[in-house]
């Protein structure tokens, strides 16, 4: 089918009760199923690979992420469902719970807060009320997703990314850049081909002559932190709704976390 090639699929705000049939959109890279009433992801369990998935504002429950415990998602949206967000331990849950994610709700997941998370839960086992694991060890993987090559579903930009970054690398701060400016380049391409097809968009200025100034700010914060974070503090306190400024304080948010990029 033709709709197999697809790799942008945005169905934000339509009522949706279930994904079904999505995966049989082969090479699928983003999926943006926000503010729908989706309960389930057991049609995502065959995908390897996504580079923006935005699952926001749905009826998601914790055992509902085991379908996509195995997956590398670049940019995953979680906020806004509402079993989910009651945790207290929301981010915690949320990263032990999905190993492979690279960024959560806008903030980049660092080597270091992955370290972190593991002495969160080491610390609290200790306690006379430990705070549990969501998920079971033993559930890691689907049965029929152990041999990926013969199961699993994954396009072109997938397989550039197990190129880049094979599934078994050694991860350390060095890594972490290197994710940084991949997932910048995902974001920003990401942004630009939904810009290209949309009328009211297809002539702005980030489009025609800032190509690629998401990918090049991760490098020139380096010489400039106190900008980028007065930057940051003014996007926050501005609450602006603009696309290209909402991914741009994404980024300035990420090459603040805890890995010096």
């Amino acid at each position: 089918p033709q709709y197999e090639y697809l790799q942008i699929l945005i169905c934000n705000g339509n009522s949706l009760t279930t994904l079904a049939g999505v995966e049989h959109i082969k090479h699928l890279w983003k999926l943006d199923v926000g503010n729908n009433q989706i309960r389930s992801l057991q049609h995502l369990s065959r995908f390897i690979a996504l580079g923006s998935l935005v699952l926001s504002n749905n009826r998601l429950q914790w055992i509902e992420l085991q379908h996509i415990r195995h997956m590398f998602i670049l940019d995953l949206r979680l906020d806004g469902n509402t079993i989910l967000d009651a945790d207290p331990n929301y981010r915690q849950h949320v990263l032990d719970c999905l190993p492979r994610i690279w960024m959560c709700d806008g903030i980049f997941v660092s080597t270091a807060e992955r370290n972190q998370i593991d002495e969160f839960f080491t610390q609290s086992s200790l306690k006379l009320k430990p705070v549990r694991h969501k998920l079971a060890r033993d559930i890691f993987m689907p049965t029929n997703l152990k041999d990926r090559a013969t199961n699993g579903l994954f396009g072109p930009k997938a397989t550039e990314l197990f190129a880049k970054f094979p599934m078994n690398c050694f991860v350390n701060s060095e890594h972490d850049k290197r994710r940084v400016k991949h997932l910048a380049a995902t974001i920003q391409d990401l942004l630009l081909t939904e810009m290209r097809n949309d009328d009211t968009k297809k002539h702005e200025e980030f489009l025609t002559d800032n190509r690629h100034i998401l990918y090049h700010m991760v490098d020139i914060r380096q010489n400039h932190i106190e900008e980028f974070n007065m930057l940051l503090i003014l996007l926050v306190v501005s609450r602006t709704t603009m696309c290209e400024v909402k991914n741009t304080m994404i980024f300035v948010h990420l090459t603040n976390s805890n890995i010096n990029v």
